[in-house]
């Protein structure tokens, strides 16, 4: 009875931690980076996840994203209690902790999984039950896209990446095609996402926001945001500083211009001011690349998405049809 009972106590004292714990699942696209950036220096917040576990030095950052987004079933139970135990006690150290990884929404068509070489998970419901196991009582944070501008922007960078080799209209109609079984169009099923977190977190710990309603004013995103995780909006702003993590770019890098820049030192690199450097970058760059879909490829993508989108629209409230979202 006695041990039950310390058993008892202990598991009721680390829940109590987790109740400071912040999860940020993305979804890509959606400002992700500059919030990570901003909870990175936002002294009173511990951070854990991507910008840590990517540089691949052991850390309890990777040791998540190893279990949550690799681990099978057996494997994923034999490592939880330990994990969870180690989040707990890293709870208990900050007022807040925060979790972000886009990966936990987006992994199986991320880098990560090239990176490591095996395959990735991004199935909602798994990772959501994962992360629940792990941080029962964490409150989640999470945004959407219109599905149409997410995967223009999804090419462009993986065209700036140099890691896709094809055009615009091929890889539309890859992932088309990819619908009969598992397509990236799948995971961007947002209804299907935002349910299988209120399912496991409860509705009113679960935060969803359209970037299209913060994409020109961040800094009322980061005050709801502030507010929601029950932290300091004046605070939480005056961390984020005004700057964006990431500018989109219009241009495309020319290979050998990458591969040059690759190869300078980084010392070397700073003598030149940024702003030159932009500059003579933008100068000797490729045209920017073209992603208009063609209709066929709009009407489709219009019928995949218009049930989920609709039912979301319906579930929150949000007026998608102002932003252009895929719809009946």
């Amino acid at each position: 009875a006695f041990v039950y009972f310390c058993a008892k106590g202990l598991f009721e004292l680390s829940t109590v931690f987790m109740s400071n714990i912040i999860i940020h699942i993305g979804f890509p696209k959606t400002a992700t980076t500059t919030l990570q950036k901003v909870f990175m220096g936002y002294a009173p917040c511990a951070y854990l996840g991507k910008g840590v576990r990517d540089t691949m030095l052991p850390s309890l950052s990777l040791d998540i994203a190893g279990a949550v987004l690799f681990a099978d079933t057996r494997r994923f139970k034999e490592k939880a209690p330990e994990l969870r135990d180690e989040i707990a006690k890293s709870a208990a150290a900050t007022p807040c902790l925060m979790l972000s990884d886009e990966a936990f929404s987006f992994a199986v068509h991320m880098e990560i999984g090239h990176h490591w070489r095996c395959n990735t998970i991004t199935d909602h419901e798994v990772i959501a039950d994962r992360l629940a196991q792990l941080c029962p009582e964490a409150r989640v944070l999470m945004a959407t896209r219109n599905q149409f501008s997410f995967l223009q922007s999804f090419f462009r960078q993986r065209v700036k990446r140099n890691s896709i080799n094809v055009d615009f209209e091929t890889f539309i109609a890859g992932t088309l095609a990819a619908t009969a079984h598992r397509s990236m169009l799948h995971a961007l099923l947002y209804d299907e996402a935002l349910e299988a977190y209120e399912s496991r977190f409860g509705a009113d710990r679960v935060m969803l926001s359209a970037y299209e309603s913060y994409q020109s004013d961040f800094g009322s995103y980061l005050a709801s945001v502030a507010q929601f995780c029950q932290l300091d909006p004046a605070d939480l702003t005056k961390a984020w500083g005004g700057v964006h993590a990431n500018k989109a770019k219009s241009h495309r890098e020319r290979p050998a211009v990458r591969k040059l820049r690759s190869n300078i030192p980084r010392p070397l690199k700073k003598i030149v001011p940024k702003r030159i450097r932009s500059e003579l970058a933008l100068a000797v760059a490729l045209p920017p690349v073209p992603t208009t879909f063609s209709g066929a490829h709009e009407k489709a993508i219009t019928a995949f998405f218009a049930p989920s989108n609709s039912a979301l629209a319906r579930r929150t409230g949000f007026d998608l049809d102002q932003w252009g979202y895929p719809l009946p």
